[in-house]
């Protein structure tokens, strides 16, 4: 298992919706497009070092960890 998480209701979604008007009011809003880009690009390049584990991880919660030809294809989807 790689985590749990809760089942979530009608209560859960709006404490959600909420949340994400306020960040709309935070840093991100404020930053420019290029300070954006270069957080997302970041991001897409730590996701692409670590494409191996999330395709493992990926066929973990899919029950197929002892094919690891299934968890290379995976990290495959990890390509921007």
């Amino acid at each position: 298992m790689v985590g749990t998480y809760a089942e979530a209701g009608k209560k859960d979604a709006e404490i959600a919706i909420e949340a994400s008007y306020k960040a709309l009011k935070g840093p991100w809003a404020s930053m420019s497009g290029v300070e954006r880009a270069k957080i997302i690009l970041k991001t897409a390049q730590l996701i692409r070092e670590n494409a191996e584990f999330y395709g493992l991880i990926s066929t973990e919660s899919s029950e197929l960890l002892n094919d690891k030809s299934i968890s290379k294809k995976f990290s495959c989807n990890f390509k921007f």
